[in-house]
């Protein structure tokens, strides 16, 4: 999404058997056909009466044992992490990612205990760096390290979720790990006896029960998943559902090959091998059987109720998860998600632009990647022309109505690899495009802005290289990109509408700045209409309602100035002159 953790996040694939992955929140589906069954407490041999492993069994387990026993009765996950002897005296360190994606899993955990042979261990106070805290031992430990505590759950649909019947998260949203850079054997077990006698568990690392080779790292790496899980298999292709009956897992698996076929031959670059992948003039699956010879990837689709159209995702190495309303089809929207996902094996893997500090430009990393995936599909005829305006339309919406909130790079990037595409086939009469101009970037990984900026200075001159500056890299102010009817070819044409959209009125993170004044006020907005003003002191936020939440849910402040304290509400909207696109007839 350099060198830091987000970008390992895309650049490492650890080979795993593809497996789709589907969970929502409706409980009593039917069982599980052909999954690996998850152990409840006190069901494995070498275990004592309460569920923690006797000494002997302890033993016996060289590198790092992650044990969840999720707790729906207090929303929190019960985590144990077990170390032996070896490992142990290397660890100098625990740590939890502070700020990934959406997630800030520090702050998840709870009630922390650390002992080792010799008793308990203290923890120096911790440092916060901008992506981790990190907590010091105080001692080297003696014998294996037992590390216990809660993780509780958050907003993010990526971070921890525990509920009466299931339990959803990535990683790096609930673990306090250990710093051990080495591979080593990783279990992962699972106390599933809270959840149901149907209750069976899956996660990057493999289905219920799991061991691997990996360093630590892996598991915060890894999505979890557990619950009333239904499975089908074919081959070495699983598929797991849970609660959504308008989706057919067996369609889905077989979609997704074709889908990744597609994505490889347009992004992965010859002369290179895509991280985990398989290696240069390696078969690619059979467009036809694309299930069949696909390389290891795990696809978890994970349904939450009252999400509407709105979806989340993320790519992690080996494994992608898209989160979305339970009630869903598998629609064109689901489908562009997917594909968004599975791009980002390449763009953000294979290739990742990076700005002056090494970090991830998020214009490029997201931006091209939200291009692509409906670019992808709609040539090879996998979405049609109306899918294709209908995600057009859904991140410029998205992107004013939730405006400063994180997605506009989306909406940025995704706009400048269409122009950017057109301008490339316009000057080479149609024989060269963005693929090609992608494709000439070099093997190596990352690639600076500065280094980009090069390549469309080649293709399209001087005047090419300022209108990047102008539009992205140097961007000031609200600076639009204006896309010409044509950009995506006949099928689709540009029309201007004013539209009602979801706007809270003001900038949002003004709130977060630590002075509380509401900065951004949008003119014309149902704020200004309820006397919302730039420069009002915010002293209390009743309720700040979210995209997902829609038109009807109200802001509800407690604001002052010099006419003194008074109470704000009004429902999040304003007019935007929007341009929109439309399909039409044609053919290709």
């Amino acid at each position: 999404m350099a060198a830091g953790a987000q970008q390992e996040r895309w650049r490492r694939w650890a080979p795993l058997g593809m497996a789709v992955v589907v969970a929502t929140g409706s409980a009593g589906s039917a069982g599980c056909t052909g999954c690996a069954g998850c152990r409840s407490s006190g069901e494995h041999a070498g275990e004592a009466a309460d569920g923690r492993e006797t000494a002997s069994a302890r033993e016996a387990a060289p590198g790092l044992t992650l044990e969840l026993t999720p707790r729906p009765e207090r929303k929190d996950l019960l985590v144990e992490l077990r170390v032996g002897q070896e490992a142990a005296a290397k660890v100098k360190e625990l740590y939890a990612s502070r700020s990934w994606a959406d997630t800030h899993g520090a702050d998840a955990i709870d009630a922390i205990d650390v002992r080792d042979a010799r008793g308990e261990l203290s923890l120096d106070p911790p440092k916060e760096g901008s992506r981790e805290r990190v907590y010091t031992l105080d001692r080297t430990p003696v014998g294996e390290l037992l590390v216990r505590f809660t993780a509780r759950p958050s907003e993010s649909h990526l971070g921890l979720r525990v509920e009466s019947d299931r339990v959803t998260g990535v990683g790096y949203g609930f673990l306090l790990l250990p710093r051990l850079e080495e591979t080593m054997p990783l279990r992962l077990r699972w106390n599933l006896a809270a959840l149901g006698p149907k209750a069976l568990a899956a996660s990057s690392l493999g289905e219920g029960d799991a061991v691997v080779e990996a360093r630590s790292e892996a598991l915060a790496r890894s999505f979890y998943v557990a619950g009333s899980l239904n499975s089908a298999r074919a081959g070495d292709q699983r598929i797991y559902t849970l609660g959504a009956p308008s989706l057919a897992p067996r369609e889905i698996l077989s979609w997704a090959g074709r889908a990744r076929t597609v994505t490889e031959a347009r992004l992965h670059r010859k002369g290179t091998q895509a991280v985990g992948g398989a290696p240069e003039g390696g078969r690619a699956p059979d467009e036809g059987n694309a299930e069949e010879g696909a390389e290891p990837l795990s696809i978890f689709l994970v349904g939450e109720p009252g999400l509407g159209r709105d979806h989340d995702g993320a790519f992690l190495g080996g494994s992608l998860g898209v989160w979305f309303d339970g009630t869903r089809s598998f629609d064109g929207g689901m489908r562009i998600a997917l594909t968004h996902e599975i791009a980002h094996r390449y763009l953000g893997g294979e290739l990742a632009v990076v700005n002056a500090e090494g970090e991830p430009a998020a214009w490029f990393v997201e931006g091209f990647t939200v291009h692509y995936a409906r670019r992808l599909l709609f040539d090879a005829g996998m979405i049609s022309a109306a899918e294709f305006a209908a995600d057009l339309n859904r991140i410029e919406e998205e992107a004013l109505g939730a405006r400063r909130q994180g997605r506009e790079p989306y909406r940025l990037g995704s706009r400048y690899a269409a122009l950017l595409d057109y301008r490339l086939r316009r000057a080479s009469r149609g024989a060269r495009s963005l693929d090609d101009l992608l494709a000439g970037l070099g093997h190596e990984a990352p690639v600076p802005e500065s280094t980009f900026r090069e390549a469309v200075a080649g293709a399209l001159g001087e005047e090419g290289a300022a209108e990047l500056d102008t539009l992205v890299l140097k961007r000031e102010g609200e600076v639009e990109i204006d896309l010409p009817s044509g950009a995506f070819g006949p099928c689709l044409r540009r029309v201007r509408e004013q539209r009602k959209l979801f706007d809270v009125g003001f900038d949002v993170a003004s709130l977060a700045s630590g002075n509380d004044v509401i900065r951004g006020v949008v003119k014309g907005s149902a704020a200004v209409r309820a006397g919302l003003h730039d420069g009002l002191l915010v002293l209390q936020v009743r309720k700040l309602p979210k995209p997902e939440d829609g038109l009807s849910t109200e802001v509800d402040l407690t604001v002052t100035d010099h006419r003194g304290a008074r109470r704000v509400r009004y429902r999040p909207w304003a007019i935007h002159s929007v341009f929109r696109w439309k399909s039409r007839y044609c053919v290709l």
